[in-house]
């Protein structure tokens, strides 16, 4: 599964349900307009959950700080959620609620292991970790995924990623990343769109982001992802069935990133 795609855009969980709601589509002009209603639904839905999720990170990185004048990373999410429409309501209950469970709030990871070698990795942020991982162990035994143990995370690379537009020629951007302190620098495709990831320790994510946005990068997207260091491939069955466990799972709110190890 595409990582630079989980990471620039968050029209997954909305493309499968386009493609199961047209499968159901009738043929009336009724039931097209609800259909195509309950699409747009769902795809708002989805979207205002994906901010949700960024603002609760924002939150957590900045030490549980849930005003935005006091956190530019969050200022910035809910600034991106206006502009998307996502109701001021909706946005100022979530940060009520935020503030009243920032000293409880923990994070924890849940490593999950499917069919042909795959693996899921779940990151958790909640404030009560026992009762969100009771809840993801309901979904895995639902879909017949099992618990990974502490070796699970042995297939992967734990990395920051900036993604940002394409700025000078690749030659510069090599320049600047040994100069922010990355590791490695690669030009990537999206949809038709190009653009420059960035790849630095996790710890140095931040300072990384910061120098790029120094040099005048437009900072799509900065983030700690578990870069997979070798990729599996499944059947069309297997490939469906994963998907389908991690578009369920994406519906907790408490669920706030989604890894895997899947080609």
């Amino acid at each position: 599964m595409n990582k630079v795609l989980n990471t620039l855009i968050y029209k997954r969980t909305s493309r499968v349900l386009w493609q199961e709601s047209k499968r159901f589509a009738g043929h009336s002009k009724w039931a097209n307009i609800k259909h195509i209603k309950g699409q747009k639904d769902a795809e708002k839905s989805s979207l205002y959950l994906q901010y949700t999720r960024r603002m609760k990170i924002a939150i957590a990185e900045s030490g549980g700080i849930a005003d935005p004048e006091k956190n530019l990373k969050l200022l910035q999410i809910i600034e991106q959620a206006k502009k998307s429409n996502m109701p001021l309501s909706s946005i100022n209950n979530f940060l009520k609620k935020q503030e009243m469970a920032k000293q409880n709030t923990q994070s924890s990871t849940v490593d999950i292991r499917g069919p042909a070698g795959s693996i899921v990795i779940i990151e958790l942020l909640t404030d009560n970790i026992s009762r969100a991982k009771n809840d993801m162990n309901v979904y895995i035994k639902k879909f017949k995924m099992s618990l990974a143990d502490h070796t699970a995370k042995n297939n992967f690379d734990h990395k920051g990623i900036v993604i940002t537009n394409l700025l000078n020629d690749i030659d510069t951007a090599t320049e600047h990343a040994i100069q922010a302190g990355a590791e490695d620098v690669q030009e990537v495709e999206n949809e038709d769109k190009k653009y420059y990831q960035f790849t630095c320790d996790p710890v140095l994510l931040q300072k990384v982001q910061g120098v790029l946005s120094n040099l005048n990068y437009q900072i799509l997207s900065a983030d700690e992802e578990y870069v997979p260091k070798i990729q599996v491939t499944l059947n069309e069955n297997d490939r469906s069935h994963v998907e389908k466990f991690v578009t369920k799972i994406r519906t907790s709110e408490e669920v706030v990133k989604v890894h895997d190890n899947i080609a």
